[in-house]
């Protein structure tokens, strides 16, 4: 009876040293075979919505400089063009992973486009942004009725290329 016992008692012990055995290596498997964060399908910064959210952010920060000089359309608001970005927030190698290679080209025009602008009609030879500009509105030929007609042509360029981004 003893040795039914100790014979039980012996299986018992390695039945459950193999369950415990079983169940570390199951956890250490899904250790191992745990995916890339990095380049899985699941990771929130690979997914549709992530794309989607930094669309939206390329397309505000277009829209706060298209903004800026439609407003040097019909008067001179130096504050928007201070306020204004810059550039993009979102980087070369990010905006290749949303973008067709049609659009990143609309994109380094849009900005281009802008930077020329801003260098050309509001930056002093010290480089920094003008607060006067000669001459009145109805004269076609002074500096400030110069920086409007260019706003104008600058805002429907603008216009074209943001619609060119926003197809898709």
């Amino acid at each position: 009876m003893i040795i039914i016992v100790l014979i039980s008692l012996s299986i018992f012990i390695q039945l459950t040293g193999l369950w415990i055995l079983f169940r570390k290596l199951h956890i250490l498997e899904k250790f191992i075979h745990k995916p890339n964060t990095v380049n899985n399908k699941n990771n929130p910064y690979n997914s549709v919505q992530w794309k989607d959210e930094l669309k939206r952010t390329v397309e505000l920060q277009c829209m706060e400089v298209r903004n800026a000089v439609q407003k040097q359309t019909v008067d001179i608001h130096k504050r928007e063009i201070e306020l204004s970005p810059k550039e993009l927030s979102i980087s070369e190698n990010q905006l290749n992973k949303i973008y067709s290679f049609e659009q990143l080209m609309i994109l380094n025009n849009f900005w281009e486009a802008y930077h020329t602008y801003i260098h050309k009609y509001w930056l002093t030879k010290n480089g920094e942004i003008k607060g006067v500009f000669q001459g009145t509105k109805v004269d076609p030929s002074s500096e400030i009725s110069l920086l409007i007609g260019q706003s104008k042509l600058l805002t429907t360029q603008m216009n074209h290329w943001l619609k060119k981004i926003m197809e898709n």
